[in-house]
């Protein structure tokens, strides 16, 4: 199932814009959509730290982010795993969008939004004063290839 996903992305060539609605690569990623979230990591052999969690949007090949997790009793894999702004301030934008855009989480977005209404990048900042800016392919293609690997992780 992942490696898939990895040859149609592959094919494409990217995961960006209208891509993410690709028909073939969202066939290929659907058993993917309620894996739980995976840690993202600060890739400074000194530092480590989580700065992320991932998770394969519902309807898109998007890779969706936030600081934190959802409570354990919410967690049902995918988005469900990702922590919600209390209260919400904006229901016209997806909850982690919402997180990210308000600038005061470790995750941040860079470029307002693309026409298929989801930010082109993503900033990751760690504590340690580090950040990472990633587009949705290179993180949708970490998330597959950890997913495939068995691990819970991935370094940015």
């Amino acid at each position: 199932m992942t490696s898939e996903a990895l040859s149609v992305l592959d094919r494409l060539g990217k995961a960006e814009g209208r891509a993410i609605y690709d028909p073939l690569l969202n066939v290929a990623l659907e058993p993917l959509r309620h894996h739980p979230a995976v840690e993202a990591l600060c890739s400074d052999p000194r530092c480590r730290r989580r700065v992320a969690w991932l998770a394969l949007d519902n309807r898109a090949a998007y890779v969706a982010a936030t600081e934190g997790r959802a409570k354990p009793k919410d967690r049902r894999g995918g988005l469900s795993d990702l922590a919600q702004p209390q209260p919400r301030r904006n229901t016209g934008l997806l909850p982690w969008i919402e997180l990210a855009e308000n600038g005061l989480t470790s995750v941040r977005t860079v470029d307002f939004k693309n026409p298929a209404g989801y930010p082109l990048r993503l900033k990751f900042v760690c504590r340690c004063g580090r950040d990472y800016t990633t587009t949705n392919t290179h993180r949708l293609r970490d998330l597959i290839t950890a997913i495939a690997a068995g691990n819970g992780r991935i370094y940015l």
